[in-house]
């Protein structure tokens, strides 16, 4: 059993109490998504979901799971955005070396936004009129 799978598909069945609904944001099978909590609630020895024909609720146990999963799945994605933005941020030095009267007009105005948009980078930038 791939735990991490199956503790976000029992999520996602608890947010959308539906193992449909749950299974097609996954994109995985309705019936692989019943498997995967299945084998969830087998690991834990315990029923997390009350299933009717009618809906989907979560146990007492099922509740408490859940708000403990949910909190790990939020830091599980906060760690790869982080990651994910430190392989795309810019960083390190950067040189502009531009005309004067170019940089005055274009350079300067736009600078600000750029460096907020990018505090891991160093800017420096040379005006001159050398031909």
């Amino acid at each position: 059993m791939d735990k991490l799978n199956a503790i976000s598909i029992f999520c996602k069945v608890v947010e959308t109490q539906s193992f449909t609904q749950a299974a097609t944001q996954q994109n995985i099978s309705v019936a692989m998504a019943s498997k995967l909590v299945s084998q969830l609630e087998e690991h834990l020895k315990t029923r997390l979901l009350q299933r009717t024909t009618r809906k989907i609720m979560p146990t007492e146990a099922g509740i408490m799971y859940y708000q403990r999963c949910q909190g790990i799945l939020q830091d599980l994605d906060e760690a790869d955005a982080s990651i994910s933005n430190m392989t795309t941020s810019l960083q390190g030095n950067l040189l502009i070396s531009v005309p004067r009267d170019f940089g005055l007009l274009f350079i300067s105005s736009n600078l600000p936004m750029f460096i907020a948009a990018h505090p891991n980078l160093h800017v420096e930038v040379e005006f001159n009129d050398k031909k």
